[in-house]
C-alpha cells in the first residue's frame, strides 16, 4: 500500500544517506569510488550532497501523505 511504499522509501533514503556520511569520513569528502566508470564517479561529498536532496524528497512526500489529520501535520 502507499503508506509501506512511502515508509520503505523513507527507510531506503536514510540509509543512503548513511552510506555516503560514512565513506566521506572514513574516506574524505575528495574521494570517489575507482571501481565506478569516469562518468559515474562523484566525490563523496557530491554524494552525500545529492542523497540528501534524495531524502529531503522522501520527507516532503512522508509530509504529505502519512498524516491522515491535517493537525497531525509535521510543520
Amino acid at each position: 500500500n502507499d503508506f509501506d511504499s512511502i515508509v520503505g522509501h523513507l527507510v531506503e533514503e536514510c540509509g543512503e544517506v548513511l552510506a555516503a556520511a560514512g565513506k566521506l569520513l572514513r574516506w574524505g569528502p575528495n574521494s570517489y569510488n575507482p571501481e565506478l566508470p569516469k562518468a559515474q564517479r562523484e566525490t563523496n561529498l557530491a554524494w552525500l550532497q545529492r542523497e540528501i536532496l534524495d531524502l529531503e524528497a522522501v520527507i516532503t512526500r512522508a509530509k504529505e501523505h502519512i498524516f491522515e489529520d491535517e493537525h497531525d501535520k509535521i510543520t
